[in-house]
């Protein structure tokens, strides 16, 4: 789900290329690029966590001490990842 944004953002980033910047297909690839990032990406971190909690929370002869916490050291990054990936898209819509 998090790939949703995706096509969006690669439309976008064509057109800005092409300098088609002015044009209404543009605006409205930007728009769905901002929309399904934010959906996709940063609006479910909190019920991810929530998933996260919960899974590490259950006795498991799978998942040692250590495994667990280089999950959710890789979460962080990838969250924090996200969060800055869309701060940055917020920044640059604002210049174009």
């Amino acid at each position: 789900i998090s790939e949703l944004s995706t096509p969006f953002l690669n439309i976008t980033v064509l057109l800005y290329n092409l300098g088609a910047t002015r044009r209404l297909l543009f605006k409205a690839s930007a728009c769905c690029t901002m929309v399904t990032f934010f959906v996709c990406r940063v609006l479910v971190v909190p019920w991810h966590w929530y998933e996260v909690f919960i899974c590490l929370s259950m006795p498991s002869t799978v998942l040692t001490v250590s495994l667990k916490c280089s999950l959710c050291a890789l979460y962080l990054v990838l969250d924090f990842l996200n969060i800055f990936w869309f701060y940055s898209l917020v920044k640059a819509s604002s210049r174009v």
